[in-house]
């Protein structure tokens, strides 16, 4: 069965919530190389990998590192994310399955591509709608 959670290790907390709530979960360990806590913004989305390469933390993690945590997350899932030539970290992309909403910043985070290409690389995962919605200003 798929997990319908992963966690990272170490939050003994969440992992007993989990158990409580019957969750199925799995867990990534340091073996697994994640890049970063935040397994939403690195993960799939849909299906579905963008680039990582996050403003608030380039020169973080290289590309061999996301590749990699890629690969140790995919023995976790029942499915081969495709990837999306899109830089979006997954945090920035909510959806219901039919409609889709981001924030402006993907924008700015890829200024190869123009509004009517990133949009029709959003809707190309699979959504029929997709929103796009202004950045909060406090947010990193």
């Amino acid at each position: 069965m798929t997990p319908a959670l992963l966690i990272v290790d170490g939050n003994e907390a969440m992992i007993a919530a989990l158990k409580s709530l019957a969750v199925n979960y799995a867990i990534l360990k340091s073996c697994d190389h994640p890049v970063d806590i935040w397994i939403r913004d690195w993960g799939p989305v849909a299906r579905h990998y963008f680039r990582y390469n996050p403003s608030y933390a380039r020169g973080t993690f290289t590309q061999a590192d996301v590749a990699r945590a890629r690969r140790h997350l995919n023995r976790h899932l029942r499915f081969t994310p495709r990837d999306v030539p899109l830089v979006l970290e997954g945090g920035n992309l909510v959806h219901n399955g039919q409609v889709a909403i981001a924030t402006e910043k993907v924008f700015a985070d890829n200024p190869q591509f123009s509004r009517g290409e990133i949009e029709r690389l959003i809707l190309s995962i699979g959504f029929e709608r997709v929103a796009f919605i202004p950045v909060e200003p406090a947010d990193e």
